[in-house]
């Protein structure tokens, strides 16, 4: 019986990962409207190259 529940898990995790492959844009639509929001990344700053120690705006430490 853990065995039928193991393969539909590992199946149902292929379906989910390949239908976002292949259909992203209803992937995408599909996470919004369940709540789970893309992450958005921040652009790195280009004065400084993206260094930890800069303070932001005002240039490089």
């Amino acid at each position: 019986m853990i065995e039928y529940l193991t393969v539909g898990l590992v199946v149902a995790a292929c379906a989910l990962y390949w239908g976002a492959r292949l259909f992203p844009a209803q992937a995408a639509s599909a996470r919004t409207r369940l709540g789970f929001q893309p992450k958005v990344v921040e652009a790195p700053n280009s004065a400084c190259g993206a260094c930890r120690a800069c303070k932001g705006g005002s240039g490089c430490h």
